[in-house]
């Protein structure tokens, strides 16, 4: 099978040719690009510079809001478990206090049935 890949027999001389010609044409296309100092270069390094730093300036304003939100977020929950805790209190301290006028009316009949005794 590995035979069949290549259906001309190139000769030594034929393969040393055409890896010439490639390397010419890479050499001529690396030549014609043009140079770092050059003006049009320049302006697309400084733009791609510019774009990078607005980049970072976004990705920089992301994370401080995303830390807004998560303290906002922590305040709110804060103040939730405050009031949900000032919530129980009152209902305990109702309780207690339903249940101490249990008491006293219990206590209140307990001694109206003394003094009947």
């Amino acid at each position: 099978m590995a035979g069949m890949r290549d259906f001309k027999d190139h000769t030594l001389k034929e393969r040393l040719g055409n890896a010439a010609q490639a390397k010419a044409k890479l050499l001529e296309r690396v030549k014609a690009m043009p140079s770092a100092s050059d003006p049009v270069m320049m302006e697309k390094r400084a733009a791609r510079e510019e774009i990078a730093a607005a980049r970072l300036v976004r990705a920089a304003a992301k994370e401080q809001a995303a830390k807004e939100r998560q303290a906002k977020e922590e305040a709110d929950r804060l103040e939730q478990a405050a009031r949900a805790e000032e919530e129980a209190r009152i209902v305990a301290d109702l309780e207690v206090a339903r249940l101490a006028e249990k008491k006293a009316e219990r206590d209140a009949r307990y001694a109206a049935r003394k003094r009947k005794q």
